[in-house]
């Protein structure tokens, strides 16, 4: 497995790292590379139990997580520290602790129970994305592992739907929303690896009479670049159509007029 290196990026002394999108697409295409090749050159779905379980060598475990009930589900906690973790037992007569590793991903039962597919698309997402928080923020989740304290809380992330659908951050959010931001970045960069989603996107343009390798949004009606082109790419991936969008955003494939106009006035200069 290729190790997470800190020192190559921008840090605190909590650990916590600020990583650009470029670096986590590097860091996720080194991944991939060295897992399984043929993810970057061939649109399909990636085994993420595979991936997360025998490659990056994370426990995962499927229960009923408990949360109050004033508040939102959790679908997934990533867990540093060996700990105990509070769940609902089977039959939600009670509640229980279970004892974890470190380095492990717990997934509430409601994404596999539920056949729905929508529930299995809402999975993979979920289980990459407790991974990315497991890989990119290893050094915060262990940063107290050494202090002398007994009492210092054990490190991990809950995470409710809201933090799975964080796309787009600003410099004046707080670490914690980066820390989301993060990991749903690493999950879709895992999940649809630009040279794959590229190959598979253009086709769709071809098939659709387009002939340039983007799609400038103004020239066609939401529903086509919002849902129909989605659904197509959510069908060989397997990742929520929401995610696609903001992930062909993020790689130019989809451009407002203006930013075409921009990018080719920058391209001839040349």
């Amino acid at each position: 497995m290729v190790k997470f290196d800190i020192s190559r990026y921008k840090h605190n002394a909590s650990g916590d790292c600020f990583l650009s999108s470029s670096d986590i697409d590097d860091i996720t295409d080194s991944l991939l590379e060295d897992y399984k090749p043929s993810l970057l050159s061939s649109p399909q779905a990636i085994d993420f139990d595979d991936f997360i379980g025998c490659y990056l060598g994370y426990e995962i475990d499927y229960q009923h997580i408990f949360y109050n009930l004033n508040e939102t589900g959790i679908l997934g906690c990533a867990l540093f520290d060996k700990q105990n973790l509070k769940v609902f037992k089977p039959d939600h007569s009670g509640v229980e602790f279970l004892e974890y590793g470190e380095n492990s991903i717990v997934i509430d039962r409601v994404l596999i129970d539920d056949t729905e597919p929508s529930r299995h698309i809402q999975l993979v997402s979920t289980a990459l994305h407790e991974a990315g928080h497991l890989y990119l923020q290893q050094d915060w989740g262990r940063s107290n592992k050494d202090q002398l304290n007994l009492f210092s809380p054990k490190r991990k992330i809950c995470c409710r739907k809201t933090d799975y659908e964080i796309f787009v951050v600003t410099p004046s959010q707080q670490q914690d929303i980066f820390r989301e931001w993060q990991a749903n970045k690493f999950a879709f960069a895992v999940a649809l690896n630009k040279y794959a989603l590229k190959d598979a996107f253009i086709d769709i343009l071809r098939r659709n009479g387009i002939k340039q390798d983007v799609l400038i949004m103004d020239h066609f009606p939401e529903p086509f670049y919002r849902h129909e082109i989605t659904e197509q790419l959510k069908n060989i991936f397997e990742v929520s159509k929401e995610g696609i969008f903001y992930r062909l955003k993020a790689l130019k494939l989809y451009v407002s007029q203006k930013e075409f106009d921009e990018n080719h006035s920058q391209t001839s200069l040349f």
